[in-house]
Formats: C-alpha cells, structure tokens, sequence
C-alpha cells in the first residue's frame, strides 16, 4: 500500500512539474510580446516627437517668411 501511495503522490508531482513547464513557457511567450508592444510604443512615441518637432520648424519658417514680408499684424 505505501508503494501505491508513493507512485501515485510521484505521479501527482510529475503532473504539477509539466503543469508549471505549460505555465512558465505561456509567461515567456506573454513577455516576449510585451517587449514587441514596447518598442511599437516607443517607435510610435518618437514618431509623434518627430512630428511635433517639424510642426515647430515650420511654425518658425513661416514666422520668418511673415517677417521677411513684413506680414506680421503688428
């Protein structure tokens, strides 16, 4: 009877191993994915930082041309 009971808490615990085995490889394909969100992220955020800083040289080159012209409303 203790062999039954030995065998079967060792099947038991072989179940649990390949159960957290199924587990840790969901975790690194989860992580794995979240370092491919973040660099879309941070390739979208320099995306809006180039984009804002071209508005910016453009408000200035306007700003020049309206100076060059004498367009200014003051």
């Amino acid at each position: 009877m203790p062999e039954a009971t030995n065998e079967l808490m060792l099947e038991i615990l072989k179940d649990l191993q390949n159960g957290q085995r199924k587990i840790l490889g969901r975790i690194s394909n989860i992580e794995s994915e979240m370092i491919s969100l973040r660099k879309q992220l941070h390739s979208l955020q320099g995306d809006s930082i180039r984009r804002d800083q071209l508005m910016a040289e453009l408000s200035l080159n306007v700003d020049r041309i309206n100076t060059r012209l004498d367009l200014s409303d003051a």
